[in-house]
């Protein structure tokens, strides 16, 4: 991943004229940035959502980070439902009254990031 990303940008530097030492001290200082934030993106948090597919309760837990809440969107993008997590840690959505499908969840840590999963109702 680190190796595309700093491909990128060096293809990049063709087109954007860089042609003093000043501008090269710069983007070096830069890709030094990205090169972290790249390692930091390959560490994502581990969340799961089982059973998956359900017919009736599915569970969203996380041991890496503090869950805020949870939403369910149909395919057309309304939202269905959102949950609150009282512990940060699992919430449990009760979906026996969903319509067979498939959902997007939209799970917010305590950090404000936001997590995508896909869900099946059977």
């Amino acid at each position: 991943m680190k190796q595309i990303i700093l491909l990128t940008i060096c293809i990049g530097i063709g087109f954007l004229g860089f042609s003093n030492n000043q501008n090269l001290n710069e983007l070096n200082n830069s890709l030094l940035h990205i090169s972290s934030v790249s390692e930091v993106l390959n560490q994502t948090p581990k969340i799961s959502v089982y059973p998956n597919p359900t017919t009736s309760k599915i569970t969203v837990s996380s041991a890496t980070v503090s869950l805020k809440t949870v939403s369910l969107f149909d395919v057309l993008g309304k939202k269905v439902t959102t949950v609150f997590a009282n512990n940060g840690k699992a919430v449990e959505l009760n979906m026996e009254d969903f319509s067979s499908g498939v959902y997007i969840m939209q799970i917010t840590d305590a950090n404000n990031t936001i997590h995508t999963k896909k869900v099946v109702k059977r």
